[in-house]
């Protein structure tokens, strides 16, 4: 069946400016602007923003930033159960679909030396004009106007980050930690506010490389709670006079189930060689998911015989892989 069978097309102009102003020597602010001309809408788009620097000690800074954002081109979510992860991108006409807007507000400090950086940085981000599709509402008849299956509503991202580096030597590498939310609110899935899809309260990222001569291995694991999902409370068939049947899915609250906690591990080794005396080539052996995490994407529902059925769509499992690359001067 299909649903939605768009061509969209549009242009963007956009211009920008932005000033470098020092009071002193320790406080440096960058103020600027970006204004753009969507051609779908045919209006203008103003988007300031500005950074604040702060030299505490050669050492430490205080930095803050703020600004305002537009998003033209849009990936709407899919929300069915049964139609998997099925997200699309459209073009924004500030009718069916609006453009989507932020405004970021970030803090944070920061410790640098010759060797090593330690940062910490709190965000919030206001979201406005987020879009959804979803046909859960929709009527079992035909000449169904499926442009008015798309919802709109607000949200809000906020959390803290913590990284810590190491920049020389043969070893290098850093270690970062995300504490966060992003939470979304559609009116007509109801008052409460709603785990995003992609929210995630924990993230945690170690990255580390080897330098031999040359050779450069690498290592990188991940880890993250999983992400929220709908739990289907149960299904059914129903069968109507024509002979024809339909399944139906009882639904729960939005998004308060979570898929297992997401992690993998990956590997991987460079080696650096010369064509002649001007061209280098590398060839690069990796190892993704190096002990086979099988990292749940999405989950798919069926009704089978008036009982509901489960099956999880996995992410990559094991993936090795050789890179050969060349560049010639």
């Amino acid at each position: 069946i299909s649903i939605q069978d768009r061509n969209d097309e549009g242009s963007l102009l956009a211009v920008y400016a932005q000033d470098n102003i020092k009071i002193g020597e320790k406080l440096t602010i960058l103020p600027g602007i970006r204004v753009s001309n969507y051609s779908v809408t045919d209006k203008m788009y103003f988007e300031p923003r500005a950074s604040i620097n702060y030299k505490i000690n050669d050492n430490l800074r205080a930095k803050g930033a703020w600004g305002q954002y537009y998003q033209f081109a849009n990936r709407i979510v899919r929300n069915d159960l049964t139609s998997g992860s099925r997200d699309f991108w459209v073009l924004s006409d500030d009718e069916t679909v609006p453009i989507s807007s932020s405004e970021h507000f970030i803090a944070g400090l920061s410790y640098e030396t010759n060797d090593f950086l330690f940062e910490v940085e709190g965000y919030y981000k206001e979201l406005k004009g987020l879009s959804e599709y979803s046909l859960q509402f929709s009527p079992s008849f035909n000449n169904v106007n499926f442009d008015e299956f798309f919802y709109k509503g607000t949200g809000h991202s906020r959390g803290i980050e913590f990284l810590a580096q190491k920049k020389v030597g043969k070893f290098t590498g850093w270690m970062g930690y995300t504490l966060g939310e992003v939470v979304y609110n559609f009116p007509q899935y109801g008052s409460n506010d709603f785990f995003a899809n992609h929210d995630s309260t924990h993230e945690f990222k170690v990255v580390g490389m080897y330098k031999l001569k040359d050779w450069t291995f690498s290592a990188n694991w991940i880890y993250a709670t999983g992400k929220p999902y709908t739990q289907p409370l149960g299904g059914y068939s129903i069968t109507f006079p024509d002979g024809s049947t339909e399944d139906f899915i009882n639904i729960g609250e939005r998004n308060t189930s979570r898929y297992p906690n997401y992690h993998r591990l990956d590997l991987s080794a460079s080696y650096d060689y010369s064509i002649g005396k001007k061209s280098k080539g590398s060839i690069n052996f990796s190892l993704f998911n190096l002990y086979n995490r099988k990292n749940i994407w999405y989950k798919n529902f069926e009704v089978e015989e008036d009982q509901l059925t489960e099956t999880n769509v996995n992410l990559l499992g094991f993936v090795p892989s050789i890179t050969l690359s060349f560049k010639l001067n």
